[in-house]
């Protein structure tokens, strides 16, 4: 069960304790029993409270069959590649706990099959010393992930099809942020160690539906700037007419008027060129999926 589950399944109790106090408070328990109309209005009433503990993501029709897969034979790089990579990138970065982290994640056999395997990213906190100088929170995470982009592109060409990654054009989703917040308040070092699935998970599903599902079930849609780091670090996880990746905890404003749910920008290998584009966040496309990291094991 999830802590969002959780949470709901609390309240529901509650709820459920007050309704049944409100329908015996009066000592009238077999009357009540024995009026069909009153047990009918309360298995109604059962079943809208159930239906708030578990609802069902508004947006599961958004779905079609998976069309791509990963490039062929590629896997996470080892932890030892991760470090090293991250080392020459961001040279001040501390990874004197990543051994620890590693230690404490405890994958069962039954997700196995799902998660591709353990990955470095560098906190969102430690991007900030190094990359931005500013204290704009939303200025800061646009500046963080052009500067990124500019780090691919040092070593893989790369075509910005979509428009300027500034403030006025992506945001992160707050929900998830928070997530990452959280972990990274209580996590050592400056990174973050995450079982992680780099698309194939949710192939097939809408942005919109995947970040829901995954926000709903104990995972962590990976927001943009994690994703670029994730490419910095695995450059050969993009390759032509393998999976693309959706960047489905960030939304995406084309025009600058500050409306962010309904576009989302996605990544693909085109021609030997990274392309990072602009779509619908509530089309399913077969090609591409949500990269997850799973926090519920």
């Amino acid at each position: 069960m999830s802590v969002g589950q959780a949470h709901r399944l609390g309240k529901f109790v509650v709820e459920a304790l007050l309704a049944v106090r409100s329908y015996f408070s009066s000592g009238v328990v077999q009357k009540k029993i024995s009026d069909g109309d009153w047990v009918s209005n309360f298995k109604q009433e059962f079943i809208q409270l159930v239906k708030r503990l578990i609802p069902t993501n508004p947006f599961s029709r958004e779905r079609v069959d998976r069309a791509a897969d990963y490039p062929k034979g590629w896997t996470l790089p080892p932890l030892d590649d991760q470090k090293a990579r991250l080392t020459e990138i961001f040279p001040r970065i501390d990874l004197s706990h990543v051994d620890a982290l590693v230690d404490d994640i405890k994958i069962p056999k039954s997700k196995h099959r799902f998660v591709d395997g353990i990955a470095i990213i560098p906190k969102f906190t430690h991007l900030l010393k190094t990359v931005a100088n500013r204290s704009d929170f939303n200025s800061d995470y646009a500046m963080i992930g052009s500067e990124l982009v500019k780090r691919i592109s040092l070593s893989q060409s790369f075509y910005n099809k979509a428009g300027p990654i500034d403030d006025r054009h992506i945001r992160v989703d707050n929900e998830a942020m928070e997530i990452v917040s959280r972990l990274e308040g209580s996590t050592l070092g400056d990174v973050l160690v995450l079982p992680i699935n780099f698309g194939s998970f949710y192939a097939g599903w809408s942005p919109r539906a995947a970040k829901w599902e995954a926000l709903s079930n104990g995972q962590l849609p990976l927001i943009s700037v994690q994703i670029f780091c994730l490419l910095l670090t695995m450059p050969d996880r993009l390759a032509s007419g393998s999976l693309g990746v959706d960047l489905s905890a960030d939304g995406w404003d084309p025009d600058g008027t500050q409306i962010w749910s309904s576009c989302t920008t996605y990544l693909t290998m085109e021609k030997d060129e990274i392309e990072l584009s602009m779509g619908s966040s509530g089309e399913p496309t077969g090609g591409y999926g949500t990269p997850i990291a799973f926090l519920e094991l």
